[in-house]
C-alpha cells in the first residue's frame, strides 16, 4: 500500500511538473493580452493556444494577440468614432524572435463571420511542343481559427522575406 502510494504521488507530481513545462512554453511563443475582447472569440483563441504555440515554435515567432481599443487607450486626441470602430477588432502582432522584427495586423474579432480567402494559382500544362498555361482561382471560406491562422502565416512569411503583405 505505501509503495503505491509513493508511485501514485510520484506520477502526480510528473504531471504536474509537464503541465506546468507546457503552459510556460505555450506563454512564451502565444499571449492573449486581454480578456475582454470581442465576443466569443478570447474563448476560441484561448481553447486553440496550442495550436498557434506551436506553429510559433516552429516558425521562431511569437504572437500577441491585443483587443485593437488598445491601440488608441491613451491617446486623448484620438476620435470617438475611431475607438467604436475598433470595438470589434483584434490587434495581431507577430514577432521574429531572432531579428526582433515585428508587424501587427487589425484583423476582425467575429466569430459568427464566414471569411473568404481568394488563391489565384497559374498552371502550366505542356502537351507536345505547346505549353499552355492556366489560371486557376480557388475561394475557401474560413471561420474565425483559420483566418487568424492565415493571417499569422502572412505576417509570419512578410517576417522572413518570403512574401509581400
Amino acid at each position: 500500500m505505501k509503495l503505491r502510494n509513493c508511485i501514485n504521488g510520484i506520477q502526480n507530481q510528473i504531471e504536474k511538473r509537464n503541465i506546468i513545462k507546457k503552459e510556460k512554453m505555450i506563454a512564451g511563443y502565444f499571449k492573449l493580452h486581454d480578456d475582454t475582447i470581442y465576443g466569443d472569440s478570447y474563448n476560441q483563441l484561448y481553447n486553440a493556444r496550442t495550436t498557434f504555440a506551436n506553429y510559433a515554435k516552429s516558425k521562431g515567432i511569437s504572437i500577441d494577440v491585443y483587443d485593437a481599443r488598445q491601440t488608441i487607450a491613451n491617446d486623448e486626441y484620438a476620435p470617438v468614432s475611431l475607438g467604436n470602430s475598433l470595438s470589434d477588432k483584434l490587434m495581431l502582432k507577430v514577432t521574429n524572435i531572432l531579428t526582433g522584427k515585428s508587424k501587427a495586423r487589425i484583423i476582425s474579432a467575429n466569430t459568427d463571420n464566414t471569411y473568404v480567402h481568394n488563391n489565384i494559382k497559374l498552371d502550366v500544362f505542356h502537351n507536345g511542343n505547346v505549353t499552355e498555361t492556366y489560371e486557376t482561382k480557388q475561394v475557401h471560406e474560413d471561420t474565425f481559427l483559420r483566418y487568424m491562422y492565415r493571417n499569422v502565416e502572412s505576417l509570419t512569411k512578410y517576417l522572413n522575406g518570403k512574401a509581400n503583405i
